[in-house]
């Protein structure tokens, strides 16, 4: 016997807590608006999503900032970091402060107010990484999408994805790239051809690491090449709206046990780790039920949704279940 009529699985973005009192908290079970609508039911409590995936780059857009600086440090953007000692650069308006080395000529993503930029040449690799939210895991499909712009020299660059395993290798030494420092590897590359208008352009590749990778740094190839007789990387380049994804994202809710025997388990199945759960039955919070098992037969027929917060980005995925 079996009248479970519908499973839902959700991922959604759960907000702070630190939000004023007639803001209503979405994990707690109480309608703490006072407008008759208790979490999930809120519309207070949507998800955002990005793309259906949660991203898994933080700060993806460089529009979080920790300061305002004169000079366009990356010290000033959220979660990112020089991951050498090159001296990449971080631009942001910062609500109309305008520094001096900041390139106006240059278009913004989407109207936003910052983006990052560095020099490849073949002395030196300045480069720009972050620790991820969750990390890629091995053997697993990974898609990474971004924009970016040429600024000054060649046209034609070969962007590398290093990874390693171990967050604390970020940053490294020197001021070249990270192979033989820590566990960094080169993960993926992409070759880019440039518009020398500046323009905009949007890029995507898919790669499988081959080992959990829990932060990420952006830079040229190691070394440098010679062709018909120019010594290659020599350019400056824009980057912004870095969008990490599994490309293979999957979320489902099993099934065991049964009502009648009064032992059904429901269990949120997520390949993605690094995140939390709670527990909903009709929309409203089931307090306390934070892992990913819950016992159904405890709180009866429903509607149960299992919510999993990564980040500051959600992925909504529904699981229809009849009997």
């Amino acid at each position: 016997m079996n009248k479970v009529k519908t499973y839902l699985f959700s991922l959604f973005l759960i907000l702070s807590p630190s939000l004023a009192f007639s803001q209503e908290i979405c994990n707690n079970g109480i309608d703490d608006d006072g407008d008759d609508l208790i979490d999930l039911n809120d519309d207070d409590c949507d998800c955002l999503e990005l793309d259906g995936y949660a991203s898994l780059i933080p700060n993806p857009s460089f529009e979080d900032t920790l300061c305002c600086d004169y000079f366009p440090s990356l010290r000033c953007s959220d979660s990112w970091t020089e991951a050498n000692w090159g001296s990449s650069d971080f631009y942001h308006y910062c609500d109309l402060f305008l520094g001096p080395y900041l390139p106006a000529a240059t278009p913004l993503i989407d109207e936003g107010e910052g983006y990052v930029g560095f020099a490849s040449r073949p002395s030196f690799c300045e480069t720009v990484g972050t620790c991820l939210y969750s990390p890629m895991l091995a053997g697993r499909a990974y898609t990474l999408n971004y924009y970016t712009a040429w600024a000054e020299g060649e046209d034609f660059f070969e962007l590398h994805i290093y990874g390693t395993p171990e967050c604390d290798d970020l940053p490294w030494a020197g001021g070249d790239c990270p192979i033989g420092f820590g566990e960094w590897r080169d993960i993926a590359n992409v070759e880019i051809n440039y518009m020398m208008d500046g323009t905009w352009q949007e890029v995507s590749f898919t790669f499988i690491p081959d080992v959990d990778i829990y932060a990420i740094a952006l830079a040229k190839k190691c070394g440098s090449e010679v062709i018909d007789g120019i010594t290659y990387p020599n350019g400056y380049y824009y980057f912004d709206e870095l969008t990490l994804i599994d490309t293979d994202h999957f979320t489902d809710i099993s099934q065991t046990g049964d009502w009648c025997d009064g032992n059904l388990q429901l269990t949120a199945i997520i390949d993605t780790l690094g995140g939390d759960w709670q527990w909903y039955k009709d929309g409203i919070a089931l307090v306390g039920e934070t892992s990913e098992i819950v016992n159904a037969s405890e709180y009866g027929l429903g509607i149960y949704t299992a919510q999993y917060t990564i980040g500051e980005h959600c992925k909504i995925n529904r699981n229809h279940s009849f009997p």
